[in-house]
């Protein structure tokens, strides 16, 4: 447990440290600042209202979220196995499971709280009345089934760049689950108005069970001390 807690301090700073999600950050700040105002228009009914917190939640959170760990994911997996690094870690007294899992856990909350932080700051912003929309199901999406789906997406692509000798497997699978999931969130404002927000909740809790079976897959036959130190060279 120290040492998971301590790697997963380590690799939550070495993400925070890199300019390039700070940036990222701003211009999603400025750019969801924009369309909250354009969606929501100046004078936003109770129903307008409803209709903006199901589109943001559904719809920004979850792809922005998943954006944030394909972005990130290859720092933190890829190149420290391409600069030699994985040798080094492995000869410390640290298991290649706690490693994946303390880096996949870092991962997730950054993708996971960043997105959040802006949505709030928008709100607070613009018009905080918003949160007195945000009902029961879209404080479970968000606080529950979100981090759950971030954790397991976490450690597919870990696993993946982990084993690969080429970054471009990372793009075949990050390039699929975003056009799965761009699919599901088409339908989350039509759906949200003619039957709630909980299906929408049940769906991507499906997708998080979809995502559980292949991670849990992956992380028991095919990932290994032995298969990450072979795809280093």
């Amino acid at each position: 447990v120290k040492i998971y807690a301590h790697l997963f301090r380590f690799n939550f700073r070495r993400l925070l440290s890199l300019w390039r999600i700070h940036l990222l950050m701003g211009l999603m700040l400025v750019v969801i600042g924009f369309m909250f105002r354009h969606v929501a228009g100046s004078l936003p009914s109770e129903e307008r209202l409803g209709a903006v917190v199901a589109a943001f939640c559904g719809n920004y959170l979850i792809f922005n979220s998943l954006l944030i760990v394909f972005l990130l994911a290859e720092n933190i997996f890829f190149l420290e196995k391409g600069n030699k690094i994985m040798e080094t870690v492995f000869s410390a007294p640290v298991s290649h499971r706690t490693v994946l899992l303390s880096k996949s856990g870092a991962l997730a909350l950054v993708a996971w709280g960043y997105p959040v932080l802006i949505l709030c700051l928008v709100a607070i912003f613009t018009d905080p009345g918003i949160f007195t929309r945000v009902s029961v199901p879209h404080a479970v999406l968000v606080l529950a089934v979100l981090p759950m789906l971030l954790f397991f997406c976490s450690v597919i692509t870990g696993v993946f760049l982990l084993l690969a000798k080429d970054i471009r497997v990372k793009n075949m699978v990050t390039t699929a689950i975003l056009f799965a999931v761009m699919g599901l969130s088409k339908e989350v404002v039509a759906i949200s108005k003619a039957s709630g927000f909980w299906p929408i909740v049940l769906a991507y809790c499906a997708v998080a069970a979809v995502f559980l079976i292949v991670a849990g897959f992956l992380y028991g036959t095919v990932y290994s001390k032995a298969a990450i130190l072979n795809s280093s060279y």
